[in-house]
């Protein structure tokens, strides 16, 4: 809001500029359409603000409720039957990898907010294998969207990353591809290494996203025509970050 107020006073300057000396009645009048300009434009911009807003947070609870509800049930079923050893771990199991999903969900949340912040995500660095951080996102991915994943790589891929961020870089991409292609088709991922670089690929089977839209898809709070359309909910901010 305040680059687009500064904006119309750089607007107002230069017209003055060019103008030079106007009479007191033209120059109220010029000022008065600037200042008409700069209310029309904040009210606009605070009225999409509003319904981005509104839009995000019944999608952030809609999808906190989800694991939360499996969670819940998976701890009411213990509860109901103790004494079934082998049903209580599995539902423990599920009851810790929901519990994980909702907390990835959070810190997404919150990078997303500090990076729109300006500001830089923490990162720590450390010697490790890529083809384990993609496996170990993959499994994370398979506990979530089933057993839909290939994996192919070279043997071992290693490098200096950040192997928390980048597992949750990758987790995200297969998110969005479990939840975007066709149903019943395999997610096929592939890293290579060539010379002194690493290289992911998600590839997953159904409709392409439009050209047109493919330089927005890595935007904050983006979300393609097809996918706002769709059955399935999302933030829009997984590509992002």
């Amino acid at each position: 809001l305040e680059q687009i107020i500064s904006e119309y006073r750089i607007l107002r300057r230069a017209i003055f500029s060019v103008l030079g000396e106007v009479p007191p009645r033209e120059r109220d009048a010029i000022i008065d359409a600037i200042e008409l300009g700069i209310a029309e434009a904040a009210s606009e911009f605070a009225g999409q603000q509003y319904q981005l807003r509104e839009k995000f947070i019944s999608t952030l609870a809609h999808d906190l409720r989800t694991p939360l509800t499996v969670a819940k049930t998976s701890a009411q079923l213990i509860l109901r039957a103790p004494e079934k050893a082998n049903s209580t771990q599995v539902m423990a199991s599920r009851i810790v990898n929901t519990i994980d999903r909702t907390d990835r969900m959070i810190k997404d949340l919150l990078d997303a907010n500090q990076s729109q912040m300006g500001q830089k995500l923490h990162l720590e660095i450390e010697a490790c294998d890529l083809r384990s951080i993609g496996q170990m996102a993959i499994e994370d991915a398979t506990s979530i969207s089933g057993d839909n994943f290939s994996l192919k790589s070279d043997s071992s891929v290693m490098g200096y990353w950040d192997p928390v961020m980048l597992q949750r870089a990758i987790g995200n991409l297969l998110s969005n591809a479990a939840k975007y292609g066709t149903a019943g088709t395999l997610v096929n991922v592939t890293i290579t290494q060539e010379e002194n670089q690493a290289r992911i690929a998600v590839h997953n089977e159904g409709k392409p996203i439009p050209e047109d839209e493919q330089g927005e898809i890595f935007d904050n709070l983006f979300r393609s025509v097809a996918a706002k359309s769709g059955l399935k909910q999302g933030w829009g901010i997984g590509l992002f970050l």
